[in-house]
């Protein structure tokens, strides 16, 4: 997921589909993307989705940034001084959603079609985190604790996102048969584009119902209202 001021989203271009021979009749196909998604900063300055299929494979890692304060405005200064940046805007969180799509077609006197389709994401989370969380006064590791589960709760919903549309698309692919397999890999890339440029909107969407949500978190407004500076 990419976040752009707090939430809009951006998707790399994917490189050439590379093609290779399964076996007799059938060909297979395999394109990748990466995508990231960060909760940026910027938001500062400016002031449920259905269940994904269970069999749209995925793995999620986590990374953490360190940082360090003895109140919400040393913790948040120091999220804008270590956080990740992303197309050059700071982040609070980024998630990297890196997709694959590979699929095998079947042509038969009459039509082809495709066979044994896969989309399977790897998302890497990046989160901050306070070593010694106990140099915080109770009340503020409180706050921060809290803030803390805000931030991957909100990474975490992009994974659904994304997850979802995959299977959404994985759906719609295995129902096409298409007279000859050019025509219908034609079909499936642009399918895969489309899949790709909706769920961006999505995520951006979210993004922008989330704006208020993380200005309004307890530990954003003590920052926001200069307490224990």
């Amino acid at each position: 997921m990419q976040y752009r001021q707090e939430g809009s989203s951006r998707q790399a271009e994917l490189g050439p589909a590379r093609l290779r021979q399964v076996g007799k009749g059938t060909v297979g196909m395999k394109r990748s993307v990466t995508k990231a998604v960060a909760m940026t900063a910027a938001l500062l300055a400016t002031g449920s989705v259905a269940s994904a299929k269970a069999d749209t494979p995925s793995t999620t890692a986590y990374t953490y940034y360190a940082v360090s304060g003895r109140t919400p405005g040393e913790i948040y200064a120091a999220l804008l001084r270590r956080g990740p940046t992303v197309q050059g805007t700071k982040a609070l969180a980024v998630t990297t959603a890196d997709a694959v799509e590979r699929h095998t077609m079947l042509q038969t006197s009459s039509s082809c079609q495709i066979v044994d389709y896969r989309v399977t994401f790897r998302f890497v989370v990046n989160l901050p985190s306070i070593p010694n969380e106990y140099v915080l006064p109770p009340q503020d590791r409180q706050l921060w604790q809290q803030f803390s589960v805000f931030l991957k709760t909100h990474e975490l919903h992009h994974i659904k996102l994304w997850l979802a549309c995959a299977s959404n698309l994985e759906a719609q692919v295995r129902g096409l048969h298409v007279s000859t397999c050019e025509d219908l890999s034609r079909r499936a890339d642009a399918m895969w584009k489309d899949m790709r440029a909706s769920c961006s909107q999505d995520q951006a969407d979210f993004d922008t119902e989330q704006r208020t949500e993380l200005l309004q978190q307890p530990f954003m407004r003590k920052v926001i209202s200069g307490a224990g500076r």
